[in-house]
């Protein structure tokens, strides 16, 4: 209240662009307070917009800016509150200044706020048509991440209007997406909508895994309400294949006071699906208590699914308790809400039901009537498994009945539709070969069509791609997850330069519950052997000469978070010591203060030396090793996972050529070939660093073998070796040069000597033969 007192004041002596500035914060204050003043500031903001209009004629994109922000947040709070009559209302204005709304990125959010709306209302028609524009527009755009569910949502409308396969597509679609772009949050929704899509469609088992894929992903937030829904969507698959104990493990998560307060529809429905769990462990007294208090929640709030399923689970109770009458009059108010509705889902399995209670009270000719809607429906809808069971008990009324020929005819319509039912639930797994790394809280996806063994955000917190494909990453890339899991614990980091240790340590931060406070990344072996002491731990103005002021040491600015200690094998033995010290009392004391400070940090430590033996031979504090390395993961060189060679060839050269402003050079595969050939002692940085370079001195845009004769790889010695088939100099000279050059390290003034001209005429046949430039010389 105190900010919206503020923001209400300023507009007191602000000019009309500045209104319309603060008119937006102040939407922003009433969304976020679920306040329905947004209207009423709403009304005051389209006020200033049209006079603003009226005295400039000729509209400017950063006041357009303000009434599109003004819509996004007004269409937001009608969506989340269901609010009709206000679109009702409002998306007339919308249509009367859709023309200032230029940024289709902007637009295609709108129509998803549309889309759902029109869904709510029970328009499909005009859902559908939004949300495909949206898609649409979203998708001509360079965005790839502004709106996660664009497959999802429109799959979802498709979904609920029973058309099931055209659902699956826009799913399948979501998935692709997602996993092209190493998108986690498309990943959860994709996941997600196909579990409920098995679900629906009756293979359980399927929508199992695609459910605990979702959650293995998910943080472990109990108020994360998309998490708690799809919990729900896992207790009910676990029903459906009647493993009712697990599902009724999954549904008391959900019993909680928090989601009662906070999203009383949820909780309501929770109840109402623990109902058949406890009716199939004989708990029917709890069982109907919980559908009767949902059915008053369902009836006070006008919530007709949640009526349809309070109905039909009291149904199944009072057939239990052979109360027949009150089961019938249960399943009758059910048809009514579905038809109703036009819900042909909900008609089915209303259909069935009391298709089934006719039947099993031996009134086989009001069954086969029901039956036969029941079965219409799951024809239209392909759900073959539903499909055959109904076929077969409509066979069964027919013969009670005596018409054995249609009793004949349905059970061959049956035997095929079970067959149908087979081969869909025998088609191949679509998370066949994926794998979820699981730690605690620290959960990540690696793609399995993708180059990449971590997510797009999770790369966009390190600043850095993990390209590989080996299992010796995979294992390095999982340890880190499972490090991440732990943020007390300190990490031993080993490998050789350039092998990607500080990635790794990034990985392990960011991936942590420290992910929000600083990563310090500190060179041990950088550090002036003066100034350690300082550099670390700090000091206070007139500690020594020089210190002219504060200083906070790099302990003290990890504060919260993680320090990194790169090259910790050459830190001096005194400064271990404090170290040590710092590390079992987790306090510094900076240079002349007589305080000591508390500080919260995780250590995570690299060295490419063997640190165990210098701690063997008193090069190393021993006790300091055994604090550091509680977590020790170490990464491979280059050479011991050459499977990703041809991976980070492909994923650097595009980058080099982007930073470079270069266009992507074609590279043969005698050139690749040799490329992976090379034992790399460099690792991953000598290869960048070679890629650089032939990239820069590539001719007409095109990198072969003979390019490469700068690296030690058999191929490269074979062409030192080369023969000539012609004693021609003219023609050979061009290779008599780089031999020579190859021959003396690149170093002119000696590679002169050899070829027996002075060191000038040199430089002017390397810039004749125009390759000078591709080999780096040194005087």
């Amino acid at each position: 209240m105190e900010l919206l007192t503020r923001k209400l004041e300023a507009l007191k002596n602000a000019g009309k662009i500045q209104k319309l500035e603060i008119y937006v914060d102040i939407l922003n204050i009433c969304l976020e307070g679920k306040s329905k003043d947004v209207y009423r500031y709403f009304d005051q903001f389209l006020i200033i917009w049209r006079e603003y209009l009226q005295f400039d004629k000729v509209s400017k994109p950063e006041i357009d800016k303000n009434f599109v922000l003004s819509l996004q947040i007004l269409f937001t709070y009608i969506k989340k509150s269901n609010d009709t009559e206000a679109f009702q209302k409002y998306f007339s204005v919308y249509e009367e200044f859709r023309e200032y709304i230029r940024d289709p990125v902007e637009q295609a959010k709108l129509y998803q706020s549309f889309g759902y709306i029109f869904w709510f209302i029970q328009d499909i028609p005009n859902s559908k048509k939004y949300l495909q524009e949206s898609l649409d527009l979203i998708n001509e755009t360079d965005d790839n991440f502004s709106i996660p569910n664009r497959y999802t949502n429109i799959g979802y409308i498709y979904e609920f209007s029973g058309e099931y396969e055209t659902a699956e597509k826009y799913y399948h679609q979501g998935l692709e997406y997602a996993e092209r772009y190493n998108y986690n949050t498309a990943l959860l929704l994709a996941f997600a909508a196909l579990g409920r899509l098995y679900y629906n469609r009756g293979n359980y088992p399927k929508a199992i895994k695609f459910f605990k894929a979702n959650l293995s992903l998910s943080d472990d937030d109990e108020r994360n309400t998309n998490r708690l829904v799809t919990i729900t969507n896992l207790a009910n698959s676990y029903q459906k294949i009647k493993n009712y104990r697990t599902a009724l493990v999954h549904f008391e998560k959900l019993e909680t006071n928090w989601l009662q307060k906070e999203n009383p529809e949820l909780y309501y429905s929770n109840l109402v699906n623990m109902a058949l769990p406890l009716i199939n462990l004989q708990k029917y007294d709890k069982a109907k208590s919980h559908l009767q208090a949902a059915q008053k929640f369902a009836e006070k709030n006008q919530a007709v699914e949640m009526q349809f399923a309070c109905y039909l689970n009291l149904s199944i109770i009072y057939q239990t308790k052979k109360d027949i009458s009150a089961a019938t009059k249960c399943l009758m108010r059910s048809i009514k809400l579905a038809e109703d509705t036009g819900h042909h889902k909900q008609m089915g399995i209303a259909y069935q039901h009391l298709a089934n209670l006719y039947k099993e009270n031996d009134l086989p000719q009001k069954a086969i009537s029901y039956f036969r809607k029941a079965i219409k429906l799951y024809r239209q809808s392909k759900d073959w498994e539903k499909l055959s069971c109904l076929l077969n008990l409509l066979a069964e009324c027919y013969e009670k009945t005596g018409k054995f020929k249609q009793a004949y005819e349905t059970l061959k319509s049956f035997e095929k539709a079970r067959d149908k039912y087979e081969h869909q639930k025998n088609e191949t797994d679509e998370l066949e070969n994926t794998k979820v790394i699981s730690a605690g809280r620290s959960k990540q996806y690696i793609f399995k069509d993708s180059n990449s063994l971590i997510s797009r955000e999770m790369s966009k917190r390190i600043d850095s791609q993990l390209i590989g494909k080996s299992d010796v990453m995979r294992k390095v890339v999982q340890q880190a997850f499972l490090a991440s899991s732990n943020s007390v614990s300190s990490v031993l980091i080993q490998g050789e330069s350039g092998t990607g240790k500080e990635f790794i340590a990034r990985l392990i931060h960011y991936a942590s519950d420290r992910y929000k406070k600083p990563f310090i990344s500190v060179n041990s072996a950088a550090i002036t052997s003066g100034l350690v002491q300082s550099s670390l731990f700090g000091h206070k103005k007139g500690a020594f000469t020089g210190a002219t002021s504060n200083h906070i040491g790099y302990f003290e600015a990890a504060n919260h978070g993680t320090i990194f200690l790169d090259e910790i094998s050459e830190m001096p033995l005194d400064i271990q010591a404090q170290l040590l010290r710092v590390l079992e009392e987790k306090m510094i004391k900076p240079l002349g203060n007589q305080k000591k400070k508390r500080v919260d940090f995780r250590l995570i430590s690299a060295t490419n030396r063997n640190i165990y033996k210098m701690a063997k031979n008193n090069q190393f504090r021993f006790d300091l090793m055994n604090r550091i390395d509680t977590l020790k993961i170490k990464i491979p060189p280059l050479r011991e996972r050459k499977e990703d060679i041809p991976l980070l060839i492909d994923y650097f050269t595009d980058t080099i050529s982007q930073r470079l402003k270069r266009v992507r050079p074609r590279i043969s595969t005698k050139a690749i070939n040799t490329l992976c050939e090379y034992e790399y002692p460099g690792n991953v940085r000598e290869l960048i660093n070679i890629l650089e370079k032939l990239i820069l001195f590539c001719e007409k845009n095109s990198i072969d073998q003979t390019d490469l004769y700068f690296i030690d790889s058999p191929n490269v010695e074979e062409m030192k070796g080369k023969k000539f088939t012609t004693l021609n100099l003219k023609a050979n000279e061009r290779e008599i040069v780089k031999q020579a050059l190859l021959k003396t390290n690149y170093v002119q003034n000696e590679a002169a000597k050899l070829l027996g001209i002075s060191p000038s005429a040199l430089c002017r046949r390397l810039k004749n033969l125009n390759i000078g430039h591709e080999i780096g010389v040194r005087d």
